[in-house]
């Protein structure tokens, strides 16, 4: 098979594959790292609180000591969050879960923080599994079917495998010659080095 046609093969392969895995992210939410996912949607949940619940101008914030949650915006997802003022008044962490418990809307800000925080799994997932995919069923399949199709083509598997071997292994006539050439170089500049040393003793 010529290499053109196992670099069509491969890749009709590997865009099969890419595109399956596309529908598997499609179809639902679906993760086992549930530690990533709740640590983010605690994270997530507590920025929108910021947002939400902070003191604005004319309100002074209650119970601000050295519990003064700061702004922290989600790694990876600044883009989706308005940025909050460096030298605002932010409230406590008790004052924060007080007002989130009474929240009519917790159940809103529970989905919107978990669909977040699966964006975040999942995309992470993709970035890993996309290039993986092109690597280990292109790229590395390409390079073995080439070192295969090699190894046979120029007899160095059946029955002339060593008679092969040993031609291949044959130096060029040059560069014995030019190997020759150093060796004796390097011996004569070993005694020379050997007689100077003695000298100066």
């Amino acid at each position: 098979m010529a290499a053109s046609d196992i670099l069509d093969d491969l890749g009709r392969n590997t865009r099969r594959f890419i595109s399956d895995y596309c529908h598997w992210e499609m179809s639902r939410p679906l993760t086992h790292n549930n530690d990533d996912l709740e640590c983010l949607k605690n994270q997530i949940l507590v920025y929108m609180c910021q947002h939400r619940y902070r003191p604005n101008n004319h309100q002074q914030a209650g119970n601000v000591n050295s519990d003064q949650m700061k702004p922290a915006p989600p790694l990876g997802l600044t883009g989706l969050f308005a940025g909050l003022p460096r030298e605002g008044q932010f409230l406590s962490l008790a004052e924060y879960e007080k007002q989130y418990r009474e929240d009519k809307d917790k159940n809103l800000l529970d989905i919107m923080s978990y669909t977040a925080a699966y964006f975040r799994v999942a995309y992470k997932r993709v970035i890993d599994i996309v290039p993986m995919s092109i690597e280990n069923l292109y790229i590395l399949r390409f390079w073995k079917a080439l070192r295969d199709d090699l190894e046979v083509k120029i007899g160095l598997v059946g029955d002339k495998a060593a008679e092969n071997y040993s031609r291949f292994a044959v130096e060029e006539p040059d560069s014995q010659e030019k190997r020759e050439r150093l060796v004796n170089m390097k011996m004569i500049l070993w005694e020379g080095q050997t007689i100077i040393a003695e000298l100066e003793l």
